[in-house]
């Protein structure tokens, strides 16, 4: 029983909470991890937002977060479905262009879409184009190693780099060498019955993905429509189609080379590609993954 005499007794529960007795009640508290230091709040002074953030301490090393996903309104950043409630839930979703601000690459978009659609239709100067996707690709590799890693973050913060989310793991991992990274970086409110543990404060939601794309004005040729088809019968044409809300988030990370690798202490993630982006859904599982230049995804930022 929680009597007088044991008034403030700790008796843990797991490896991240602990029954404490209080006023004649045992109550569930979350523990007071070593490596989680401290929770605060920062105001972003170019639109008045103010964020919840927290702060873990590794190797001698402290980092602070923002603990929601960023909300501030740039070009090629959006609401998933327009809908202005989930951006101040979810936060916007950023394409590349917008995540790193740099101008949207008509080149790579104009070499993406052609290089696809040759191959696929087997034309015949499908070589050429696939030699012009990769021209726009390296030129495309060389823009974004020279960006500022502030990109869309406030000022004295940035995307997170590997480095950032290698420290992060290897954080977790310091309290539990076996810990599941997905459930403890989600929100214990994620959704349909996955919720997280949210050790560290990131309350990661499933924020989904913003798709965008349209297609280009030679939508109407011969190899795209078949007999009967106007491009309005084409899934994107419509101005988007945005998906996996309350399923999965996938975070902009803010790589060099074209290549990534978070090494932590427990696990090394790799993935080769333009941009790449670290992916939790429902199915409890965490892949480092390459998104679309086009596509809209979630931001988080840490201080400098």
């Amino acid at each position: 029983l929680c009597t007088d005499d044991r008034e403030s007794e700790k008796n843990e529960f797991g490896l991240y909470s602990d029954f404490v007795c209080e006023s004649g009640y045992w109550v569930l508290h979350d523990k007071e991890l070593a490596y989680q230091k401290k929770f605060g709040t920062m105001t972003d002074e170019r639109d008045g937002k103010t964020y919840k953030t927290f702060t873990v301490e590794y190797d001698g090393e402290s980092r602070t977060w923002l603990a929601e996903n960023l909300n501030y309104t740039v070009d090629n950043s959006w609401c998933y479905n327009d809908d202005q409630a989930n951006c101040e839930k979810y936060g916007r979703l950023y394409s590349t262009w917008a995540a790193f601000d740099i101008p949207r690459d008509t080149q790579y978009i104009a070499a993406s879409w052609a290089n696809d659609s040759a191959w696929y239709f087997e034309v015949e100067d499908a070589e050429e184009y696939a030699n012009a996707y990769d021209t726009a690709y390296d030129h495309l590799v060389d823009v974004l190693d020279s960006v500022d890693g502030q990109g869309v973050c406030p000022e004295g913060w940035r995307i997170p780099t590997p480095d950032d989310w290698g420290h992060l793991f290897s954080a977790i991992y310091e309290v539990d060498k076996n810990a599941n990274i997905p459930a403890a970086l989600k929100s214990k409110t994620w959704t349909m019955g996955m919720d997280g543990l949210d050790v560290v404060g990131f309350n990661m939601l499933p924020a989904g993905v913003a798709d965008r794309r349209t297609y280009p004005s030679w939508i109407d040729n011969e190899y795209f429509l078949e007999e009967g088809e106007t491009a309005d019968d084409f899934l994107f044409v419509n101005g988007f189609m945005d998906y996996d809300l309350e399923n999965s988030a996938c975070y902009l990370l803010y790589g060099k080379n074209g290549e990534t690798v978070i090494r932590s202490t427990n696990a090394v993630f790799q993935v080769g590609g333009l941009v790449p982006c670290i992916d939790v859904s429902n199915d409890g599982k965490m892949r480092v993954l390459q998104t679309e230049p086009e596509y809209g995804n979630p931001v988080r930022c840490v201080k400098n």
